[in-house]
């Protein structure tokens, strides 16, 4: 009972009647004159909960859960009744049993919708919440009467399904046989590849401002076969000729520094202040950025297992599992230490060889290979190989031309080739499965390249029939549920 009602109580010259019709405007909607718990003028909703109910999911059978989980939100002040967590998309909400709970053996009747006539709620009563529905609550003296409104909700997307948007879909000359993409603050770079015979001929750098809508041609700096691209700290780096620049505007160019194709084979990006590149011994290599023009390569830490000792000196000893081709760095955040972060390199490796002879393995089983560490300023941290569970016949990433692979909401997409063939890895790359989520409905074309934003997914793809890319942004349903 409210201090207000209990204040207003004390005065004896106050008509119960008076008292009554005074204090259902607040909380309790009541005027207790304390005689008994079976004569009490208390009329209120103390507690609801959901029985169980029936979904009927688009694409698949019915089936029933229990929703007394669902917590019902009771705002006394404003007479409502609501559950804040909705139910599971597609339940019934025209058969919902409730069991309530009052004050003092209330009853509570439901007002009648639709020609229906009102009806007592007893426990499991079955209640039509397709519409709000009126509670009315009367004190067990029969003497107060108050209103609820009681909403019960159901989620009207199923929050595991991708919603997509075409953002650009446009006849190019070139053919997009193979792409890279990433963003660079708000700024989506893409580099294509022209291809003859699975070489390389020729590259082109392209960015969009309006996330995939428009594109422009990177200018300032020259783009040939060679060219290799990556970002570090907000900055977009292109390797060409020989030469090293980097941008923040995407209008003006840092001077250019030498980049010794004898020493760096794959220029891959960098983080903290640190370029990282593969040598060409296929041994990942880093340098610091530095202001004269000039880069310290020098080959970063393995973990010891890739380590011989010889001569009293430990030398890195090159493994089939060393990356070798279609590189994809990737670097996020840890989530325990927002200052410490993971990298990954997800690349193909030179040899076809099975790295783990089991017997039971199909011997078809060539895999992609996966190498993380963490970069923590302070304390050095080595690369280290994520290895393939011997008995992990099924959930690895396969070698696949032209491998693809960025970090999305935590986790690790890869594309495979074809239209519709994604991996995703919810361990840091340890396993792998086919990527569960549903393709653009207008998507025809082949992915080339993938990138990750706010929560967004895009997909570029090329039609080679039409001759036309595709740009396409989604996103998961329960990603954007506030």
């Amino acid at each position: 009972m409210s201090k207000i009602t209990r204040y207003l109580m004390s005065f004896k010259t106050l008509t119960i009647a008076a008292l009554a019709a005074f204090v259902c405007g607040f909380s309790s909607c009541s005027t207790d004159d304390d005689t008994s718990a079976l004569n009490s003028d208390i009329a209120e909703i103390v507690g609801m909960t959901l029985g169980t109910v029936t979904c009927n999911p688009a694409n698949a059978s019915s089936y029933t859960y229990s929703a007394s989980g669902y917590k019902m939100t009771i705002n006394a002040d404003n007479s409502l009744i609501y559950n804040a967590d909705s139910l599971v998309m597609g339940t019934d909400l025209k058969s919902v049993p409730v069991t309530l709970t009052t004050t003092n053996y209330g009853s509570v009747k439901v007002q009648g919708i639709n020609g229906e006539e009102s009806y007592f709620i007893e426990t499991g009563t079955i209640v039509d919440f397709t519409q709000p529905r009126v509670f009315t609550v009367t004190s067990s003296s029969g003497k107060v009467s108050c209103d609820y409104t009681v909403k019960v909700v159901a989620h009207q997307q199923s929050g595991t399904q991708y919603r997509w948007t075409c953002m650009s879909d446009e006849a190019i000359t070139v053919p997009l046989q193979d792409a890279k993409a990433f963003f660079v603050g708000n700024r989506l770079v893409a580099m294509q590849s022209e291809m003859s015979a699975g070489t390389v001929t020729g590259r082109l750098v392209k960015y969009s401002e309006d996330f995939g809508k428009t594109w422009k041609t990177l200018s300032g700096v020259a783009v040939d076969a060679s060219t290799q691209i990556g970002e570090m700290d907000g900055k977009l780096y292109v390797a060409t000729a020989g030469q090293l620049y980097h941008t923040s505007d995407f209008a003006s160019w840092s001077a250019p520094a030498a980049l010794d194709a004898t020493i760096v084979k794959e220029f891959l990006g960098g983080v903290n202040g640190t370029l990282y590149a593969v040598n060409i011994n296929d041994e990942i290599i880093i340098s610091p950025e530095l202001n004269n023009g000039t880069y310290t390569w020098k080959t970063d830490q393995y973990e010891a297992a890739f380590y011989k000792e010889v001569g009293g000196t430990k030398v890195l000893q090159k493994t089939d599992v060393f990356p070798y081709k279609d590189y994809n760095f990737i670097v996020t955040p840890t989530r325990a230490n927002s200052e410490v972060k993971q990298a990954f390199i997800i690349a193909n490796k030179q040899s076809d060889k099975v790295v783990n002879e089991d017997p039971k393995r199909n011997q078809n089983f060539v895999t992609a290979v996966v190498w993380s560490k963490l970069i923590d300023p302070t304390e050095a941290q080595p690369w280290g190989y994520v290895d393939i569970a011997w008995n992990n016949h099924y959930y690895y990433l396969p070698k696949v031309n032209g491998l693809k692979a960025i970090m999305h909401n935590n986790v690790l997409i890869a594309k495979g080739e074809g239209v519709s063939k994604l991996y995703s890895s919810v361990d840091q790359g340890a396993t792998w499965k086919s990527a569960q989520l549903t393709y653009p409905e207008g998507l025809s074309a082949n992915i080339v390249a993938l990138a990750s934003k706010d929560k967004m997914l895009y997909l570029i793809g090329y039609n080679t029939t039409t001759m036309k890319r595709q740009v396409w942004r989604g996103y998961l349903e329960k990603d954007m549920w506030k």
